[in-house]
């Protein structure tokens, strides 16, 4: 924090981050916010094979889960502006930072789509050695729009891309020198 509070803009680069701990992103983004943000609406969904042995169909049974707000830390408050960047290695509890992020309006978003997958994977070892994960709950914005297996979209002009430029990276800076001025 020490560091952080001198600064004058923050850009927060989740490009190359395939996740961890939520609460690492929660604890950054509450010293971000001035306002509670929510998480994403959530569910688990059950499914009764017996159904199926009946001849019946398998309709799945939804469970929602209680959307949680992030609450501001009072303590350490960076008010300056963010850039968050963000690409398609951007998973998991990265992910999860960016839908709050998203959420809040604290900053720009610059880069590519996510990921479009926020975790709590279930991890399974396949023949041959190999493992797969696959996500056990599904997750909206609170608002109720998709975005696993679409991504949160950050747009990204594509002549920036053939040039091989960072481009998500000279935007962001561009951006907050035209705030800091």
């Amino acid at each position: 924090w020490p560091e952080i509070s001198k600064a004058k803009a923050l850009i927060i680069d989740l490009r190359k981050n395939e996740g961890g701990n939520s609460s690492v992103g929660n604890h950054i983004l509450a010293a971000l916010i001035d306002k509670p943000v929510p998480g994403a609406a959530e569910y688990s969904t059950r499914w009764i094979p017996t159904y199926r042995a009946w001849g019946e169909a398998e309709t799945p049974l939804h469970f929602p889960m209680d959307v949680n707000m992030l609450e501001p830390n009072t303590t350490h408050h960076f008010s300056g502006p963010v850039v968050l960047l963000t690409g398609p290695e951007t998973f998991s509890a990265a992910e999860d930072f960016t839908l709050r992020f998203a959420q809040s309006h604290r900053g720009e978003m610059i880069g590519e789509p996510t990921g479009g997958s926020t975790g709590q994977p279930l991890i399974f070892r396949l023949p041959g050695g190999g493992f797969a994960r696959v996500c056990t709950k599904h997750e909206l914005l609170a608002n109720g729009k998709q975005f696993i297996g679409v991504g949160i979209l950050v747009p990204q002009a594509r002549a920036d891309v053939i040039a091989g430029r960072d481009a998500a990276l000279e935007t962001a800076v561009h951006w907050l020198q035209t705030r800091l001025h």
